[in-house]
């Protein structure tokens, strides 16, 4: 309904806007040659309510479309979050394009471009029905600069859209390219030149500059068809119709193409867009794997043949117990973050790992998914745009405040008291301290049989370091506890220490308790 509200009431704005220019144009012309006996006062109440229904009709689109923009918006961001609920294999890149301005362009093509073209056209079958009312000899005329219009209007589109890709490609990589350099800001102090290794944004400007180009022309040659159909009219009809008022609508038409034709000719890189950004959307929400998802009470888990993708690791046999606590080590990029994601089931892999209930001696499962009963926090735990109740209650949308507290408490965090206090983008910005205990608590809260932590010391002090080795220990006596970490507090007891190293010829080396560890 709000959208045929909205074209309606756009058609409206553009079509009264048209005639009070016609109106406007006629009474000018007819008071130069009226008698006493013409009626000043009729052509100043049609203006005048026409000015009025542009005004209401204007406003009323506006603050219909715009609702319905808002509406259709939250509709399509929703089903892409949806459709991307327990799905892999979508890029940062994609799903940063589709969650921003893809979404944002597909849900305004109505107030964009719909409306805009829609009272364009109306306008334009006015002027023509009106002149075949009017004035029939001026009819061929028109529908000849018409017609060139529509053409100019075609070709503009088909040009536009051939060059459109490479636009496309320009802006998405510009912004990806200004986040990742934005994301690197802690580390700009390193750089000897900041200048040399700033993106640039030559290509994207270069880009639009091409587009832009194509519309001026397009307005040049519209501006020059109106001439030549004026020169035309007044060379052949201008004798004929000398004293008429109504012959004046159509040469002031002509001259005001660039009023109400031309800003259609613009409006096509809003349809353009609105192409690209529905593929990306289409591509985001569909070229995925969907993430089969476990709901098994698992405690304990075994690998055998155990390989995760896109490492250089060999295969793993490793065994995690219930109520254990498991130490990974290894040199950077060795694949520690990637074992933990392939167990959780977020990353993809090679083998069998063999998911056991706590109430049987038997395998329950070797399916590959993800497991409802772990939770894998980061390395560098994510922080919503949203309060910190919020960024506590995805690990357990059950806890209560006072648990929220608590959490917080034991991770250091207590002075954070305001639960409603805004995190993220134009929020509290967190340290990497604290987005690190931030995870911790979130690992507190849950009520997950395994917790897979990336590095849990890495940004932390010694006192902190210590609170959380108490904690992971109190942990352990009830869950299943994975740390991979280059760290290892000398007072942390564990239960296995795995070297995912190579030695001799072998992936990993496993230690049985901390004592033995060196």
């Amino acid at each position: 309904m709000k959208l045929f509200t909205t074209l309606v009431l756009a058609v409206l704005h553009a079509a009264a806007a048209f005639l009070i220019l016609m109106v406007a144009s006629w009474f000018i012309a007819a008071c130069s040659v009226a008698g006493i006996g013409f009626n000043y006062m009729l052509p100043a109440v049609v203006i005048r309510a026409l000015a009025i229904l542009r005004i209401a009709s204007g406003y009323f689109s506006m603050l219909v479309g715009h609702s319905q923009l808002l509406d259709s918006l939250a509709r399509l961001r929703s089903t892409l979050f949806a459709s991307l609920d327990n799905h892999v294999n979508v890029s940062r890149k994609d799903s940063l394009q589709a969650l921003d301005h893809q979404s944002e362009t597909v849900a305004a093509i109505w107030v964009a471009w719909v409306g805009q073209n829609a009272g364009m056209f109306t306008s334009l079958l006015l002027l023509i029905i009106g002149c075949w009312w009017l004035s029939p000899e001026l009819t061929s005329v028109l529908t000849v600069f018409s017609l060139f219009y529509l053409c100019l209007y075609l070709v503009l589109l088909l040009t536009m859209l051939r060059k459109a890709k490479d636009l496309v490609k320009a802006k998405s990589d510009a912004q990806f390219a200004l986040v990742q350099h934005i994301e690197s800001a802690p580390i700009w102090h390193l750089l000897s030149d900041y200048q040399a290794y700033s993106p640039s944004l030559r290509t994207l400007r270069l880009q639009t500059a091409r587009l832009q180009s194509l519309v001026r022309v397009a307005s040049l040659l519209l501006f020059a068809g109106s001439m030549l159909s004026l020169c035309w009219i007044l060379s052949f009809y201008a004798n004929k119709f000398a004293g008429n008022a109504v012959f004046l609508i159509v040469p002031i038409a002509l001259l005001s193409v660039s009023d109400w034709l031309t800003p259609s000719l613009a409006s096509q890189r809003q349809l353009i867009d609105y192409f690209d950004a529905k593929e990306g959307l289409d591509k985001c929400a569909h070229d995925t794997s969907s993430l089969n998802v476990l709901s098994n009470d698992i405690h304990s888990i075994e690998l055998s043949q155990f390989v995760p993708s896109f490492t250089a690791l060999k295969a793993l046999e490793l065994n995690f117990e219930a109520n254990t606590l498991s130490i990974l080590v290894g040199s950077s990029g060795v694949g520690k973050s990637r074992l933990l994601q392939s167990i959780a089931g977020l990353a993809d892999y090679k083998g069998l790992r063999r998911l056991i209930s706590p109430n049987e001696e038997v395998e329950s499962s070797i399916e590959k998914g993800l497991l409802s009963s772990a939770l894998y926090v980061e390395q560098f735990p994510y922080v919503l745009s949203d309060t910190l109740r919020a960024n506590l209650h995805i690990a357990n949308p059950n806890a209560s405040d006072a648990q929220i507290r608590q959490a917080l408490k034991q991770v250091n965090l207590d002075y954070l008291h305001n639960l409603d206090m805004w995190l993220g983008d134009a929020g509290r910005p967190l340290s990497g301290g604290e987005k690190k205990r931030l995870g911790i608590a979130r690992a507190i809260l849950t009520d997950a049989n395994i917790l897979l932590i990336d590095e849990p010391f890495e940004a932390l002090d010694q006192q902190s370091i210590a609170k959380l080795c108490k904690i992971f220990t109190q942990l352990a006596e009830n869950k299943t506890l994975i740390l991979a970490t280059h760290l290892i507090p000398s007072d942390l007891p564990y239960d296995q220490c795995i070297s995912l190293e190579k030695v001799d010829g072998r992936s990993s080396e496993l230690v049985i308790g901390n004592k033995h560890y060196e």
